[in-house]
């Protein structure tokens, strides 16, 4: 059983949001994100895709995700969203083919000018993850994502993960978090994916960040790996 650690200190990410909340109400999810690129609205120096993409968040990830891409097979992999590309660009290399894929359109196609490549090993496209069809890949990576969406939307993204035929889901989730708590699109909060009302079963595997924001209070951050196949109907 799960147990919540010591009172977790709010998130940059939050905290910003929180600051313009009336400000972004109201936005469609594209316009929504877009000005969240735009304005960096969730404050990282070193990336507009927020502090977990940062160097020091990701370190042991780039370390540790092609040993958990052989581990399942996966060769064929949709990074959605992949915001700005500032970390994975240096785990792609291990991968037979690489889909980065955002719902904001300039992101993309600055990716698309930057970092695609000749032979489309290397493809950015954009999409939105409630609802267009998916590509036909091994596993869809959804980092630092559904913690930016309603319970609604949560939703939504999982079923329509479901319906694309991929094999596998990694996402984030905070193992040591009991209660999820609804959200608006945009703000930020914790999720454990095993937990109500998301629900998944036993993750596959775990891979830990070592998340060391906020002097370790976030250290359960993982990213979950679960058989799509065994979701629940939502």
């Amino acid at each position: 059983m799960p147990r919540e650690p010591r009172k977790r200190p709010p998130v940059l990410a939050h905290q910003r949001f929180v600051e313009r909340a009336q400000e972004l109400s109201g936005l469609g999810s594209e316009a929504l994100f877009a000005e969240i690129w735009r304005s960096n609205l969730w404050g990282a120096d070193q990336s507009r895709s927020g502090l977990g993409s940062e160097e020091a968040a990701t370190s042991h990830l780039v370390a540790s995700l092609p040993d958990l891409f052989r581990q399942f097979g996966i060769r064929m992999l949709l990074d959605l969203p992949c915001g700005d590309f500032n970390w994975m660009q240096t785990v792609v290399h291990d991968l037979d083919r690489y889909i980065g894929a955002d719902i904001v359109s300039d992101l993309v196609a600055q990716n698309a000018a930057i970092h695609s490549n000749a032979d489309g090993r290397i493809s950015f496209r954009k999409l939105n993850l409630l609802n267009d069809e998916l590509p036909s890949v091994d596993a869809i990576l959804c980092r630092d994502c559904l913690v930016h969406l309603s319970f609604a939307n949560i939703r939504k993204a999982l079923r329509n993960i479901r319906r694309s035929g991929i094999s596998w889901l990694i996402a984030t989730t905070f193992t040591d978090h009991v209660l999820n708590i609804d959200a608006v699109d945009g703000d930020w909060r914790l999720l454990n994916m095993e937990r109500p009302p998301i629900g998944l079963s036993s993750a596959a595997a775990i891979l830990n960040e070592r998340c060391q924001e906020a002097g370790g209070a976030y250290g359960d951050k993982s990213l979950g790996v679960w058989k799509i196949a065994d979701f629940p109907p939502f």
